[in-house]
């Protein structure tokens, strides 16, 4: 997640909030599920998840938050202002703080 969330970022723009609160993906074991499925939010739109099963992928859609992929929360400095933002993800319930 760690590095989706730095691409979402540094590579297409998003402020720290935005990149949290993307549409999530995950392959392989999530947490309680021995699986070796592509495990998708249902907000990806669903051309992506049919589109892949058509390239031979098992996918597997999930709830549209779903806590199984993870939770994230963010603090990023802003060099050219000095200021701290921070992202907290609405998939749980601790917010980002920062000083």
């Amino acid at each position: 997640m760690l590095v989706a969330l730095t691409t979402r970022v540094l590579d297409f723009g998003l402020d720290v909030q935005a990149a949290i609160e993307a549409p999530r993906w995950l392959y392989g074991r999530t947490w309680g599920t021995q699986t070796r499925a592509l495990s998708i939010e249902g907000r990806f739109e669903a051309r992506v998840a049919q589109e892949l099963r058509e390239r031979g992928h098992h996918v597997r859609v999930l709830e549209p938050w779903s806590d199984t992929l993870g939770h994230a929360e963010a603090i990023w400095l802003d060099r050219g202002t000095g200021l701290l933002l921070g992202g907290g993800d609405p998939r749980g319930d601790a917010p980002a703080l920062g000083i």
